[in-house]
């Protein structure tokens, strides 16, 4: 069996300005395996479920089976999570696969080590009590990419840290999302101050000539 290499980090700068309401339809796992079912799901970016999606339509993931999840046979599936939400990304094999450079985020949430870019140590650390705004920022851009990208479906929401057992945001989940939102306003406020600031000094040269 191949084992995970540790990768070197690539840093995403922050350019999330707002939230994001994305919907798409998704084609979810039922409970027993095999079984398919279409369902008009709308997520937006804190993982906050429309009312209108049934909660009995949704797929609960549990821990033990992400876990098998890591496509160490050609034909497996590859799974990975991120702030609860479980996505099958055995289209990037050569990303999540065994031995591949990000193996160590399959088949586990591996929420905080989004952020700290170290794919091999599990973390059981809550990122709210653990991580600064900035580094939950970081993760916040992965599960925004991990929700765009078309070749990673949907899979459903990991009950545990981050959704309870039917698919609810927890109280951590919520703390980030808050933490998040004032960041996302501080970052804001900076921008157009820095805007401010580069119009004024135009506004000076040209009185100036």
């Amino acid at each position: 069996m191949k084992s995970c290499e540790q990768p070197t980090r690539t840093r995403y700068g922050i350019s999330i300005l707002a939230i994001v309401v994305f919907s798409s339809m998704f084609v979810v796992a039922g409970a027993s395996q095999g079984h398919l079912r279409e369902s008009r799901l709308t997520v937006n970016n804190s993982g906050v479920i429309d009312e209108e999606f049934n909660n009995s339509q949704m797929r609960i993931v549990q821990e033990e089976e992400l876990k098998r999840k890591k496509g160490e046979d050609d034909e497996e599936v590859i799974w990975l999570s991120i702030l609860g939400r479980v996505y099958d990304v055995s289209a990037g094999r050569e990303y999540y696969g065994p031995g591949a450079g990000y193996c160590g985020l399959a088949a586990r949430d591996a929420s905080v080590n989004f952020a700290t870019g170290n794919f091999a140590e599990e973390v059981k650390d809550l990122p709210s009590e653990t991580l600064n705004a900035e580094q939950l920022a970081d993760i916040d851009e992965w599960r925004d990419f991990y929700l765009k990208e078309e070749k990673y479906p949907f899979v459903g929401f990991l009950e545990g840290t981050y959704y309870d057992e039917i698919g609810n945001p927890t109280e951590e989940l919520k703390q980030i999302d808050i933490i998040l939102d004032e960041y996302k306003k501080v970052v804001s406020v900076k921008k157009l101050a820095r805007k401010k600031e580069r119009e004024e000094r135009l506004k000076k040269k040209k009185t100036t000539k």
